[in-house]
C-alpha cells in the first residue's frame, strides 16, 4: 500500500512537471508574439509621425490619424 501511494506521488510529480514546462514554452511563444506586435505598432506609429503613406490611414480622417499617433 505505501509503495502504491508512493508511486502516485511520483507520477503526479512528474506530471506537473510536464505542465509546467509545457506552460513556460506557452509563455515564451506568447512573448515572441507580443514583441513582433510591438514591432509592428512601433513601425505604424514613426510612419504616422513621419507623416508618411499607410493604407490604414486613407480612410481616416485627420483627427484619426492625430489620435492614433498619440
Amino acid at each position: 500500500m505505501h509503495i502504491n501511494h508512493w508511486v502516485k506521488g511520483e507520477v503526479w510529480c512528474l506530471e506537473a512537471l510536464n505542465e509546467a514546462v509545457a506552460s513556460k514554452d506557452a509563455i515564451d511563444g506568447r512573448k515572441r508574439d507580443a514583441e513582433k506586435e510591438i514591432i509592428s505598432l512601433t513601425e505604424s506609429i514613426n510612419k504616422l509621425h513621419a507623416n508618411k503613406f499607410t493604407f490604414g490611414a486613407m480612410f481616416k480622417s485627420e483627427a484619426g490619424k492625430k489620435e492614433d499617433a498619440l
